[in-house]
């Protein structure tokens, strides 16, 4: 892809800035910017090459021509061509790259560090100016780029003898297992993801470099042997970040499969509300799978421009149920605390949207409005939408413009419902695993943790976690062992599973219309968890077991009988039991902090203006402990 993408495109533009004729000369150059794009080792030059840009053409008045406005149609191209050529420089004069880099080493605070990029902005910009004013610019023309990419020239696709790129053989397994994990991330969790990993990997690599340079010996003992060194010059972590960096250049352009179309058609459909039976039929009307002369072509686009392409439609497709997330906006008590949750401006905005314009002010009625509209959403509702702007009358322009704004509000509020659960869901998968985490670390200093966390038996796990350090407290003390009274190691086991596999989210539907009422995201999620738990529970005790056909998987005997009282109540009462939350979290109590954000909504949804940000609210949560 780098050969066939930058050796026909931008490669040859840069040929001609840096004066580049020679098969040698070319050669170095494709290396150079295939390390620069690909390994981007400019990350690791220690300075800011964007911020020394944006200086150069704030600061210098003979570069200001760079800001013109007849380049923003190929700003694109513009600015990282110019970023090559100033790391190009600091790579080919390394003295001066270190001299900057302690320079801003030894700054003191921010401004002194900015008038340092200030003054090196002048001094690179001496250096890099005529390539600039008399290399790129002159190129940076529509005309000439188009020309470029036209051109059948394969000058650097067979100069290349490609040793100096990496192969898939030549790639671990670890890193093959996280690009695959890239195909089902959006590109802000691709970032985080390999940022995070290539951090860890850096820090590895140099932690051993420092044990060396202190004549210490290095090693990884077992299942970590994976950080020892590949050879005598490389370090294993520092090749495994390299080849993430890799990764992390090309993981944001996977496209989907021409079948995942189809699919992601089907899936809007379901979540738009048609009836499935007439599902299939539909999608040959529209002529999804192939663009053929017949078909609804207009109601295609529609769908198409407004749920395919919405980031909105592929959160809900990723955590949701497709089948049956629409049953989440039929439910009256969570639109409106949907809606509650959204600013006046904005409710305004969505009601002028949707209806005529009116100057009213926003009030209750106006959410209640804008709350009816939601609950009675069908396909129907765009169904008869007319795409084609043209020939439309105004009166059909602005009913399609009321059905996209109509559409993007649906879409919108299921997005939120989703992501707030999805949210709380994953506080919990993230403690499971750091608990899991710290019983194998901590297996050597005491035995038995390890085997009880790969038994699944977490109870077990918590109570050896917690003894080994208990709270000093008598009061708090008291409270905690409490709950391990009350816990389960069966419902504990369930509840762990749950969220593993998000399973209160995609099944919310069962149960949405049964809680009595509920105040928060987190009263919400615990009453549809523990509904499920119930499902499982009730479930689990009529199946029998692999290990032993004449009993069940479990029986109301070997259940703990505070765990059948908080099923009682859950059932009696239609919302969430509080006791049951402290007894399902407490592999968690070992660490308190964690154990007390996590089982107390005051604590829990701190970040939420009006919770735990309200100082009464903050302390009622730290005595509800």
């Amino acid at each position: 892809g780098f050969l066939s993408k930058a050796g026909k495109r931008n490669l040859p533009i840069l040929a001609k800035v840096f004066n580049c004729t020679s098969e040698d000369e070319k050669r170095t150059l494709l290396t150079n910017y295939y390390n620069y794009t690909v390994y981007k080792d400019y990350k690791n030059m220690g300075f800011s090459i964007k911020t020394l840009r944006e200086h150069i053409t704030a600061d210098i008045p003979e570069a200001f021509i760079i800001r013109d406005k007849k380049y923003d149609s190929v700003r694109g191209k513009l600015n990282p061509f110019i970023d090559f050529v100033i790391a190009d420089y600091y790579m080919r004069n390394p003295d001066q790259n270190k001299r900057l880099v302690e320079q801003l080493r030894a700054s003191e605070n921010e401004v002194a560090k900015d008038k340092i990029y200030r003054n090196e902005a002048g001094f690179i910009w001496g250096k890099v100016k005529d390539l600039v004013l008399n290399g790129i610019l002159p190129e940076m023309d529509s005309d000439k780029i188009r020309k470029n990419v036209l051109n059948k020239d394969e000058d650097f696709v067979e100069l290349s003898d490609r040793n100096f790129m990496i192969t898939s053989e030549g790639v671990s397994v670890f890193v093959k297992i996280i690009h695959l994990m890239t195909l089902f991330m959006d590109g802000k969790e691709i970032n985080i993801l390999l940022t995070s990993l290539i951090n860890k990997f850096e820090n590895i690599t140099a932690f051993i470099k420092v044990l060396k340079e202190e004549g210490l010996e290095t090693g990884f003992l077992g299942g970590y042997s994976f950080f020892n060194e590949k050879d005598k010059d490389v370090i294993n972590s520092e090749e495994v970040a390299k080849q993430l960096r890799i990764v992390n250049s090309f993981a944001h352009m996977s496209k989907p499969s021409a079948n995942a179309k189809y699919v992601m058609f089907e899936d809007a459909l379901y979540i738009l509300g048609m009836d499935p039976e007439e599902i299939d039929d539909k999608l040959e009307y529209l002529a999804v799978v192939v663009c053929a002369k017949d078909g609804d072509h207009g109601l295609r686009n529609f769908i198409a421009n407004n749920v395919l392409e919405s980031d909105r439609f592929k959160y809900i497709v990723r955590y949701g149920n497709t089948r049956k997330i629409k049953k989440l906006v039929e439910n009256e008590k969570v639109v409106s605390f949907v809606l509650k949750d959204i600013p006046d401006a904005q409710i305004l905005r969505y009601y002028n949207s949707i209806n005529e314009t009116t100057k009213m002010e926003c009030t209750e009625k106006m959410r209640k409005m804008i709350s009816e509209r939601l609950l009675n959403f069908s396909y129907a509702d765009i169904e008869n939408v007319r795409q084609n702007d043209k020939d439309a009358t105004p009166k059909e322009q602005e009913e399609k413009r009321q059905k996209q704004a109509l559409t993007r509000l649906y879409l919108a509020v299921l997005y939120l419902i989703v992501k707030n659960l999805v949210n709380i869901n994953s506080r919990y998968f993230l403690a499971f695993h750091c608990a899991e985490r710290d019983a194998i670390l901590l297996d050597d200093v005491h035995n038995g943790l390890k085997a009880a966390v790969e038994g699944k038996d977490y109870l077990k796990a918590a109570q050896e976690l917690y003894n080994r350090n208990p709270q000093k407290k008598k009061r708090v003390d008291e409270y905690i062992r409490a709950d391990m009274n009350n816990a389960d190691r069966y419902a504990i086991r369930v509840f762990r599973n749950k969220i593993e596999h998000l399973d209160a989210v995609r099944n919310a539907d069962l149960y949405i219309n049964d809680i009595k009422e509920f105040k928060s995201w987190f009263e919400l999620y615990h009453y549809l968890l523990q509904r499920r738990i119930v499902a499982q529970y009730e479930f689990d005790s009529k199946l029998p077991s692999k290990n032993d056909p004449t009993r069940m998987v479990i029986s109301e005997e070997e259940l703990n009988p505070q765990t059948l009282r908080y099923f009682s109540l859950l059932d009696k009462y239609k919302c969430p039991c509080k006791d049951f939350i402290k007894a399902l979290c407490v592999p968690f109590a070992y660490n308190l902090p964690r154990y007390k954000n996590l089982t107390i909504e005051g604590l829990f949804d701190k970040n939420r203006p009006g919770s735990a940000n309200d100082e009464q609210a903050g302390e009622a949560a730290e005595e509800n402990v």
